[in-house]
């Protein structure tokens, strides 16, 4: 029971903004996760499969992927 409500209460404090949605112009699915073996951060939205840019904590920028949730 303890850890059901510890579960509730971190989805309410800690709320996802990843997503995956339809483009119907393009015909294509895209996300908003950027992501690589290293890491990941929230993007603009793009096709699934693309290549985009993510910043690590030590300044490097390094390539990645738009990945679904």
């Amino acid at each position: 029971m303890k850890k059901l409500l510890l579960i509730l209460l971190m989805s309410m404090i800690l709320p996802s903004h990843a997503a995956v949605r339809y483009n119907s112009f393009t015909g294509m699915w895209e996300g908003n996760i950027c992501a690589n073996q290293y890491g990941w951060t929230y993007t603009n939205w793009q096709p699934i499969g693309s290549i985009c840019a993510i910043r690590m904590n030590n300044g490097m920028v390094m390539q990645g992927i738009i990945v679904n949730q």
